[in-house]
């Protein structure tokens, strides 16, 4: 095995990957205990039998202790794992309805490494949130229609505030006509006015 920086040889490394999660103990594709090989493309720890049907699918495969590992190829393995893995290919998966395959029963376990990784059944990239199989037309069809109504209530609302006039008390008082609140147009606004019939105040009664 090669060895890699920080005094400890990628075999360690990736043995000491493997018992820290007990998803990364067992086979990814199959019930199988004890994989004793990994898949680069996914970062995964499988067994021998599901180690040759990834690589009957041209997925890279290397023994964890026969093969040579370059640093980057350990860092990559150390940052995955079993359990991220099947965060990702097994999001929508459900046992009930599609049992994990036996290991013995390699038919059933070439179909179901086909239906995870080459059919994406149950795929799901939580990096930007897009299930497999939803058309991406679909959610940048809506994106645009929220836009499109955003920008139409955006363009009423500046309409309205451009033609509606700002009448003050100063200018009800001072009897000004009102104008518009941006361009200054003349509104004709009819402005009732109260009368008010205040009778003569009577003489003072002097005494004569």
């Amino acid at each position: 095995a090669a060895a890699v920086t920080g005094g400890s040889s990628a075999v360690d490394r990736l043995r000491r990957c493997q018992r820290s999660s007990v998803t990364n103990r067992r086979c990814a594709d199959c019930t199988e205990r004890g994989p004793t090989y990994v898949c680069l493309d996914f970062q995964t720890f499988v067994c021998q039998s599901c180690s040759g049907i990834h690589r009957e699918f041209g997925h890279r495969i290397k023994s964890i202790s026969l093969s040579e590992w370059t640093e980057p190829e350990v860092t990559v393995i150390e940052a995955g794992g079993n359990d991220r893995a099947a965060q990702i290919w097994l999001a929508r998966w459900n046992n009930d309805s599609y049992p994990e395959p036996d290991s013995s029963d390699l038919s059933s376990v070439r179909d179901f490494i086909k239906l995870k990784y080459k059919d994406k059944s149950w795929y799901r990239n939580f990096a930007c949130g897009q299930v497999e199989g939803v058309q991406p037309n679909i959610a940048k069809s809506a994106a645009a229609s929220v836009t499109a109504e955003a920008k139409t209530e955006a363009v009423a609302e500046a309409f309205v505030a451009r033609v509606e006039p700002k009448v003050t008390v100063s200018d009800l008082l001072s009897g000004d006509t009102p104008k518009g609140a941006s361009n200054g147009t003349t509104l004709d606004i009819a402005v009732p006015v109260q009368s008010f019939n205040i009778a003569p105040a009577s003489p003072p009664d002097l005494g004569f």
